[in-house]
């Protein structure tokens, strides 16, 4: 039972690098008669994946007080979202995700798997994710064949709807690997960056694998183009060598070397600079999607509109044209969603764990999660999207069984 564990639990590490999956597309997911891809209930691979792991732990599982009174809560506040809902397919669809959350969660704290490897399946697949995003950048199309069947989204430069950035006053297109978004792609690079950058190796593998894969996570993290995790993936970077080695020599080296790389990328491509000033467009649309959700959360502070809803609820906020994706934040997002009162004490418990994990000098999960927390100001991914969200909860549920609260005993 313990290797199937063992073997369930890398296998699930491996898939949230995947998109397989198949999509279901009921009324629920339409408005404004446009398909939501945020609405559509999915069954990835990953997914059965955590169904299996807690089908063959729950018998631990029910053993614990703590797993009864939490899944209690999480039905009844599901069946109110659903009696009180505007759209109750939309709260029955987004509820399903969120309990797999839920029993992903639970079995990380109960079974406490090995951080160490975790880290080095981990450090495998990030280097082949930045492989197969370094081969579409350099072809500016999707490698296709097999990949498609791992997730790959099928694009060229040409196509609409995909994102683009300018070189030399030429027009690219930004890797995506097998990931919904670039964003998503440096965002997920940026928060493993910390479990390798902390690992220590005891042999010459491992110390040969873990050097491959920081190298491979910044660099992936350059070419994600990503503003957000150029700037999380910075600022992990400068901390976790004033960890390590505790010198201001050090700091200095590195601000040396960002500024240097900093002048030789202004001298040969010149793209920072217009990657770091926001178009006038973008700049708008979250400014949009920022003033409908404020609205939307004055008008229901407390509670919030229950699971999905923001995106259903834009039409009654705004006028044509719509812009139908969720607000860029997942402290807005889940205000909208689950209300102040929820969104503040998750995030509590968050700031929490981080204390635990600093006082237990756990560097690595407490600068993933602080990694999570910081990029969840500008983006939503860790909240609307499967695979990083499910990448989120499992180190969320590492840091849990990390620190072992007595509640959790």
């Amino acid at each position: 039972m313990k290797s199937l564990r063992k073997f369930l639990l890398c296998l699930l590490l491996a898939l949230f690098f995947i998109q397989l999956g198949n999509h279901f597309w009921p009324d629920a997911t339409l408005v404004l008669g446009r398909r939501i891809d945020y609405l559509s209930p999915t069954v990835h691979l990953f997914d059965l994946v955590i169904i299996a792991l807690f089908s063959i732990n729950f018998p631990l599982l029910w053993s614990r007080s703590w797993f009864k009174s939490t899944s209690l809560i999480f039905f009844a506040v599901w069946v109110v979202m659903l009696v009180f809902s505007q759209f109750p397919q939309v709260i029955f669809f987004s509820g399903l995700r969120w309990l797999l959350m839920l029993l992903l969660l639970t079995v990380i704290i109960v079974t406490h798997p090995n951080l160490r490897w975790l880290q080095q399946i981990a450090a495998v697949c990030v280097i082949c994710a930045v492989l197969l995003a370094l081969t579409q950048f350099l072809g500016q199309h999707s490698v296709g064949g097999w990949m498609y069947w791992l997730g790959e989204r099928s694009y060229t430069v040409a196509s609409s709807q995909i994102a683009h950035l300018i070189v030399s006053n030429r027009l690219l297109v930004r890797p995506y690997a097998t990931f919904s978004h670039p964003n998503v792609l440096g965002g997920v690079l940026v928060t493993l960056l910390p479990l390798f950058l902390f690992f220590t190796s005891k042999t010459r593998s491992e110390f040969l694998l873990i050097q491959a894969a920081r190298v491979f996570t910044v660099f992936g993290i350059i070419l994600s183009f990503s503003r957000a995790a150029w700037f999380v993936g910075t600022l992990i970077i400068v901390f976790s060598i004033l960890q390590l080695y505790k010198t201001k020599k050090s700091l200095i080296f590195i601000l040396l070397v960002i500024f240097g790389l900093f002048i030789y990328e202004e001298l040969s491509l010149g793209q920072l600079v217009r990657l770091t000033e926001f178009g006038s467009k973008s700049v708008a649309e979250r400014q949009l999607l920022a003033q409908n959700a404020l609205r939307l959360i004055t008008k229901q502070p407390l509670t919030g509109y229950g699971f999905g809803h923001f995106i259903p609820l834009l039409p009654m906020m705004s006028v044509p044209p719509f812009l139908l994706q969720p607000v860029h934040s997942v402290y807005l997002l889940a205000a909208v969603e689950v209300g102040l009162l929820a969104t503040a004490a998750l995030v509590l418990l968050l700031f929490r764990l981080l204390w635990r994990l600093r006082q237990l000098r756990n560097h690595a999960l407490f600068w993933s999660i602080s990694a999570i927390l910081l990029l969840g100001l500008v983006d939503h991914y860790f909240w609307s999207t499967p695979q990083p969200l499910g990448l989120a909860t499992l180190l969320i549920g590492l840091g849990l069984a990390e620190t072992k609260p007595s509640a959790l005993q």
